[in-house]
């Protein structure tokens, strides 16, 4: 199917080599790991509520490292004027790995030594041991962990970036 839609005609010439189905897919691999994140960028994301990678009904796009993140849930603008955005898209953006303990509420990310602690509901975070105090609060909506952007991105020592011209949110590593 791969072939088909690459246009390409390799597998028939790894079949006509007599190469063993490990050593095509050693083959593949590199071919098919590009075109899995190439395609990323086509592919909806979400439960069908119309939404495009990067893309949400209030306009927000963000972009990490110089690249459009797939979000699947709207981010939006809430009343402490904080741009709240979905967690996991943007920590795994960021190279962060996200964890959730769903009895006491708390959501971490981690990178490297780099490890931050959100509580739903609370003003209060945790950055690397050290306690911050944030202007909202991270929530729950719409069965997703939505958090203050700034504060996700530089707890994992990232800058951050607001176009209002363009209603997109800039995240650099730095």
């Amino acid at each position: 199917m791969f072939d088909k839609i690459m246009g390409t005609d390799k597998i028939g010439r790894f079949l006509e080599q007599g190469l063993s189905p490990q050593q095509i897919k050693a083959a593949y691999e590199p071919d098919l790991q590009r075109f899995m994140e190439e395609r990323k960028q086509y592919l909806l994301y979400g439960d069908g509520d119309g939404l495009l990678p990067g893309n949400d009904r209030e306009g927000i796009r963000i972009v990490v490292n110089g690249r459009v993140v797939p979000i699947d849930s709207a981010p939006y603008i809430d009343e402490h004027d904080r741009t709240m955005v979905p967690l996991r898209a943007i920590a795994e953006a960021l190279g962060a790995e996200v964890g959730w303990n769903g009895q006491a509420r708390v959501v971490t990310i981690q990178r490297d030594d780099q490890v931050s602690l959100f509580t739903i509901d609370s003003n209060t975070a945790v950055f690397s041991g050290v306690r911050v105090s944030m202007d909202t609060c991270p929530v729950i909506r719409n069965d997703r962990t939505i958090l203050p952007v700034r504060y996700v991105a530089e707890s994992l020592g990232a800058a951050v970036d607001w176009d209002q011209d363009t209603m997109t949110v800039n995240i650099e590593s730095v």
